[in-house]
């Protein structure tokens, strides 16, 4: 295949998930874990490489044709009528004509508009049977059956892994025999690499439960989605007019006297303070600088979401504050070390990634599930996952840089190669260095060097060695100000 090829169905298949993304939250993470767990198996199968290949896109795009289907009809809380259903059957048909059109997707056609077919030929939307179904579409069938299980659904909680394989066997006929014997032997096998898997599945579906429940109340404005700070944008629209001044921007920022007195404070910290004192606004913003300005009013103004009254959270809180506010800083020195546009966009990017987790634990302080949490270390290690799902919701409600939302929601396990956007490599290894340089949350630090983006923007450890320490710099001398 051709280079310019593969740099075409990456960018279409970008495309068409970030469309399937904005028709429901939990979709988004259920294509990205059946391509996954496909491009494994297939491997394990010892399928060809440009096998492979097909049928993980086919998995990433399996579900482009729920775009047209009702969102009264997927968000149902109950069992689908026959009309419904009905509907429902025809999505492999619409994703079948919607990527018709794109000739590099050709081969994937066949494996996505069969992937409901079953071998004993009760599937839609041919009732194909056993050899008659292409090997991809069974492949496909199998991890999508498997996670749709593993996942929250409107209807019902995530299931364990004992009652997915009870659930998959109860309908084996529907399977190709050897493939499913396979499937079996190949899921197991990975759950036995993760110790106490049964007892992980367990806290993670109730933690993922909550999560359904948060973006359920969402979509029916039962609760508030926390407000993205408005000095925040009207500091932005100031530097964006072509017509505004300095003064402009003072005005806007001393209409708030507590962001007036940190930024003033900030400017006096160690690491910005020159030869004289700063007593103002006005004289705080030339030896800063605007867009670092900006940087600061964003981290001051974004701390006010961080509060909380619940004594056992208010030290993770401040965690994920330090963590994500280190993360930013991380994100901006390293763009500015490699020479890049607009850096402190970064920044933006970097502060934000976390705010999935905020509100997840705010929602949680306030209900009956808090009363089971022994020790916050409990929920630590499955914030990350939950906070792909409310991260995005919240940040396409500020209406955010599309390409800052889908930095923040890209998933750690997600395919990384030469076209995978800047944003998306500086996020994964800013957040990964403000853990190694004393800021993590509660888990072990990932090793750097084992970090994909680390051979992609072509750094060493000196370089982040470098940043690193300068990042500690700045935390010790402004952090406490905001």
């Amino acid at each position: 295949m051709k280079i310019e090829d593969l740099h075409a169905i990456r960018e279409i298949v970008r495309t068409l998930v970030a469309v399937i993304e904005e028709k429901d939250e939990f979709l988004r993470g259920h294509a990205e874990r059946v391509a996954l767990t496909c491009m494994d198996f297939s491997r394990k199968l010892g399928l060809t490489q440009k096998e492979i290949e097909t049928i993980y896109l086919s998995g990433l795009l399996h579900d482009i044709g729920m775009v047209y289907i009702p969102m009264g009809i997927l968000h149902n809380p109950g069992p689908l009528n026959a009309d419904e259903m009905a509907v429902v059957k025809q999505h492999p048909r619409v994703a079948q004509k919607i990527l018709s059109h794109i000739h590099v997707l050709s081969d994937t056609l066949p494996i996505i508009l069969h992937h409901h077919e079953a071998c004993d030929g009760s599937g839609y939307p041919d009732g194909l049977k056993q050899d008659e179904i292409p090997i991809g579409a069974k492949v496909l069938s199998l991890a999508d059956q498997y996670h749709a299980l593993m996942s929250v659904r409107p209807h019902r909680p995530a299931f364990t892994l004992e009652k997915t394989i009870e659930l998959m066997l109860r309908q084996k006929e529907k399977f190709d025999g050897t493939l499913f014997k396979e499937f079996l032997h190949f899921i197991q096998m990975t759950a036995k690499a993760t110790p106490d898997s049964s007892k992980e599945k367990l806290s993670r579906n109730a933690v993922l439960n909550i999560a359904k429940e948060i973006v359920d109340k969402i979509r029916k404005e039962e609760i508030d989605i926390p407000v993205m700070p408005r000095i925040f944008k009207d500091v932005q629209d100031i530097i964006d007019s072509p017509t505004a001044t300095q003064d402009d921007l003072v005005r806007v920022i001393e209409k708030d006297v507590v962001i007036s007195v940190r930024l003033i404070a900030s400017a006096n910290s160690p690491f910005y303070r020159g030869n004289s004192l700063i007593r103002s606004v006005k004289e705080a913003i030339p030896r800063l600088g605007v867009q670092e300005v900006k940087d600061v009013v964003f981290a001051i103004a974004s701390k006010r979401l961080y509060r909380i009254e619940n004594d056992m959270l208010k030290m993770l809180f401040e965690k994920i504050w330090q963590h994500s506010l280190a993360c930013a800083y991380c994100a901006k020195i390293l763009a500015k070390k490699l020479e890049w546009k607009n850096p402190e966009n970064y920044f933006t990017i970097g502060l934000s990634h976390d705010i999935g987790k905020v509100m997840f634990l705010r929602f949680v302080s306030t209900t009956e599930f808090m009363q089971k949490i022994q020790n916050v270390s409990d929920i630590i290690g499955y914030l990350e996952e939950i906070n792909i799902t409310l991260s995005g919701v919240i940040l396409r409600h500020w209406r955010l840089n599309r390409d800052f939302i889908r930095a923040i929601t890209f998933q750690e396990g997600a395919t990384f190669d030469k076209f995978t956007s800047k944003a998306v490599l500086i996020l994964q290894v800013a957040n990964h260095l403000a853990d190694h340089i004393g800021y993590g949350i509660g888990n072990d630090p990932k090793e750097l060097a084992s970090l994909k983006a680390i051979p992609l923007l072509n750094i060493g450890p000196e370089l982040l060695h470098t940043v690193g320490e300068e990042v500690k710099t700045v935390m010790q001398s402004v952090a406490n100000n905001f």
